[in-house]
């Protein structure tokens, strides 16, 4: 007959565990297949707690069992001396099993988050695919709660929505994607899921809807990797227009001496453009993020003054000795504008017709940020007009352009293509901090979030 005197019967008790073991066992399973994946992953390892935790609720069904059958033994094994108490014993250690359990389960999950990165081709000629490619396996197996990561590689192409949604499949983070509305949208987060976590692999980004993407626990990160690199950038724009180093040395290598054949009174020491001295000239900033701040420094050690504009107030001592000023003053009073600001709706041609007309006379132009900050005819007039001394551009409004722009054509600009960011070291350096930023909001302190 079966006993129904004791508080926690064996149908009960069955009922409760058995799920439970069901559950350790396929824990420790999927443990165990991660430990032999060998393709695109990196190492995870079977937490002894899920075997633990199996052997304990092993026992504890087989000594209830006992226990609640009238065993001396199992009931002793359980910390009492009668059924009953026993069998309560049973139903507490049971629950406490299964909130380690689901404890253990969360713990697996987050230790094994699935990785995709999007790398394009390096672009540089002193840095090989396999170079990078060798850096991010290396840095990604640095972060236990990888489980697996997948390298794609897109060459030089750049990727739209569909090459991105194809590849992502059931990873929860995404790294290298190109941040803006025509890829970060309901449409990439109905089809995944499980991605909460996106990342670039540079500074900038464009215009896309942050509200969605809070609403759905997604964060976003840009890569801050290249801020001296970029500023460094942007000054030897800025230098190639104070010196024009390559004319004035093509003359003296060449057509000194080839005027020399003619003329032997040639002059060794012709100027052939306008130097300018930055001594004491205002550098206005627009947007005082990373890349600004070291333009900033950099300014300051050629003694100009410096003022700045950004979305928000900066404080820190960092900041001593720039001044912050309205966008309006930066028009008005800078010799020099260098653009540093993400491309948003504020920024979309901020420097448009009526921003010229408020600046001074031979003001200089840099962008090194997003061409389409600028409004690209109003710069050209205002080049022609003489209002604009000169731009040194690493940035147009379409990349790449399908033709011979008119600002290209133009005498009073120097144009790069979109170069700023690639030394070896820089591009790196971005490999390394993308999965710092990722382990940073792995361990609940995410760091360059842009949404």
């Amino acid at each position: 007959m079966e006993n129904t005197n004791v508080l926690f019967d064996r149908k009960r008790l069955v009922r409760l565990i058995v799920p439970l073991i069901v559950e350790q066992v396929l824990a420790v399973t999927v443990g165990m297949a991660d430990m032999v994946m060998v393709s695109g992953a990196g190492e995870t390892a079977v937490s002894g707690i899920s075997l633990v935790n199996t052997i304990c609720v092993l026992l504890i069904v087989i000594f209830t069992s006992m226990a609640s059958g009238g065993s001396v033994v199992g009931a002793q094994f359980l910390g009492s001396g009668d059924k009953k108490t026993a069998c309560h014993a049973a139903e507490q250690l049971v629950m406490i099993c299964g909130l380690i359990a689901q404890q253990e389960a969360r713990r697996m999950k987050e230790e094994n988050y699935e990785v995709v990165v999007f790398q394009g081709d390096p672009g540089t000629i002193d840095l090989t695919y396999e170079e990078i490619e060798a850096e991010w396996n290396k840095m990604l197996q640095t972060v236990p709660q990888i489980g697996k990561f997948r390298i794609i590689h897109q060459g030089k192409k750049r990727y739209i929505f569909e090459d991105y949604s194809s590849q992502i499949g059931n990873a929860d983070a995404a790294l290298g994607i190109w941040v803006h509305k025509g890829v970060i949208n309901e449409k990439l987060f109905e089809a995944h899921p499980n991605l909460k976590y996106i990342a670039t692999l540079g500074h900038g980004f464009e215009d896309f809807d942050v509200e969605m993407t809070r609403r759905r626990g997604v964060t976003i990160t840009n890569t801050i990797y290249g801020d001296v690199t970029i500023a460094q950038y942007a000054m030897a724009l800025l230098m190639n227009i104070c010196h024009n180093v390559t004319v004035q040395s093509d003359y003296t290598k060449t057509g000194y001496w080839k005027e020399k054949e003619t003329n032997p009174q040639a002059s060794y020491n012709q100027l052939f453009v306008p130097q300018i001295e930055l001594y004491q000239k205002t550098m206005g900033i627009i947007g005082l993020g990373a890349i600004g701040l070291w333009t900033a420094r950099m300014a300051k050690g050629f003694g100009m003054k410096v003022i700045a504009n950004s979305r928000h107030k900066k404080t820190g001592p960092q900041y001593d000795g720039i001044e912050q000023v309205s966008m309006e003053e930066i028009f008005e009073r800078s010799d020099v504008i260098s653009i540093h600001c993400p491309h948003t709706k504020e920024t979309e041609n901020l420097l448009n017709r009526e921003a010229f007309a408020k600046m001074k006379d031979g003001v200089i132009i840099i962008n090194t940020a997003r061409g389409i900050i600028i409004d690209e005819e109003a710069l050209l007039e205002a080049l022609e007009s003489r209002k604009v001394y000169m731009a040194g551009l690493d940035v147009v409004a379409n990349e790449p352009p399908q033709y011979q722009i008119p600002l290209m054509q133009s005498p009073y600009t120097f144009i790069t293509s979109h170069i700023a960011w690639q030394p070896k070291a820089a591009r790196l350096r971005a490999v390394d901090l993308a999965v710092k930023n990722f382990r940073s909001y792995l361990e609940g302190m995410p760091t360059s979030v842009i949404n």
